[in-house]
């Protein structure tokens, strides 16, 4: 699959930036990364929210279900770790972002949704 050995950044950086972020990520690249591992949830309007947990709690300043919230909402949620802090991203910013200068390990996330068509998301 690959020729070369991954360091992959799990949530980005999480261990002191915010998790699933770009700022997260961005980091994990400042110190070797050459993949980085997020989650993927379908929000209420079917846009693809990098969220681990099933709600924004655990991470964010509020607390929102992702499924049942649409991204216009989630797009005000900020992530935080520590004394940093950075917006909720998406899975089309990563791919604006980042493009193919960086591996991507993605896990989808199906709390609430059994039969859910990522690939087709993914066009």
């Amino acid at each position: 699959m690959f020729s070369e050995f991954q360091l992959i950044g799990h949530r980005g950086l999480p261990s002191k930036y915010p998790e699933n972020t770009i700022l997260g990520f961005d980091k994990a690249i400042e110190v070797g990364a050459t993949m980085v591992e997020f989650d993927l949830q379908l929000t209420a309007d079917n846009h693809l929210a990098v969220v681990h947990d099933r709600t924004t709690t655990r991470v964010g300043d509020q607390s929102l279900e992702v499924s049942q919230t649409v991204r216009a909402d989630l797009e005000n949620v900020n992530i935080r770790k520590g004394d940093f802090s950075d917006k909720l991203t998406f899975f089309d910013e990563i791919l604006h972002q980042y493009k193919d200068d960086l591996n991507y390990y993605v896990e989808l996330k199906t709390f609430k949704h059994d039969n859910i068509d990522y690939k087709s998301k993914l066009v």
